[in-house]
């Protein structure tokens, strides 16, 4: 693999964005956007995709933060980094034709407290995600939600009604994305929350190794979860 592909929809104030962008940046495992592999870093590079539902006007103007942000995407010269905005998170798949190996959608919200509609959007993302070209990986759908958002908003059977399974769950402390804000879609203020909780899809059915893939996906994900429970009882 040269490139692995990160697909962010929904983002808000960027935050995530920049936190994880940091995160690759000090990553070894990632060469570096335009080295060559040598016998001494064989790793492929990153390409990562922001996208907000907003347009970039409606969204310097609702976060001010984002402006720093969108300089340090200027800014950036090892990773590879695409803003798109005005991307609709149903309808994804009509924007991109690219594989993605890895796609982010966390705490997708219509922006009212009506079950009904949240499972509309959950399921249409689903939907839309699932139709994005096939790479050389398996694709990972990872969606985030608070507290018993997934329960109340039928996660596990939207994901199923489209072809997805669950692979794991990882309990998401903060820790590892330190840069990251939680702000409302419709206004700069935090929404209150006692957990949050990276949920990690695959599709059926398009793995090309599907046993070694679950297997691999699981044990990562199990050391992870390990190591969450115990930074979050020690607090």
């Amino acid at each position: 693999m040269d490139e692995m592909n990160i697909l962010l929809l929904g983002e808000g104030n960027l935050t995530f964005s920049y936190a994880l962008i940091k995160k690759l940046s000090k990553s070894r495992y990632f060469r570096r956007n335009g080295e060559a592999k040598s016998d001494d870093h064989d790793g492929p590079t990153v390409g990562l995709t922001v996208t907000t539902f907003d347009t970039k006007e409606e969204l310097e103007e609702k976060y001010p933060e984002v402006i720093p942000i969108f300089e340090y995407f200027d800014s950036k010269g090892r990773i590879t980094i695409t803003y798109q905005d005005a991307i609709d998170a149903t309808m994804v798949h009509e924007s991109f034709t690219t594989p993605f190996s890895l796609v982010y959608f966390n705490n997708p919200h219509v922006g009212v407290e009506n079950f009904l509609l949240q499972r509309a959007l959950l399921s249409h993302s689903f939907s839309s995600v699932g139709k994005l070209p096939s790479g050389e990986l398996p694709q990972q759908f990872v969606l985030s939600l608070c507290d018993d958002q997934p329960t109340r908003w039928d996660l596990l059977r939207c994901a199923e009604r489209n072809g997805y399974v669950c692979v794991f769950a990882v309990p998401f402390f903060g820790e590892e994305f330190k840069e990251y804000e939680n702000k409302r879609h419709q206004s700069d203020t935090k929404f209150p929350f006692q957990i949050m909780t990276h949920f990690y899809f695959m599709k059926k059915g398009r793995w090309r190794h599907p046993a070694a893939a679950v297997k691999a996906l699981c044990q990562r994900g199990s050391r992870r979860l390990e190591v969450g429970v115990r930074r979050h009882r020690r607090q």
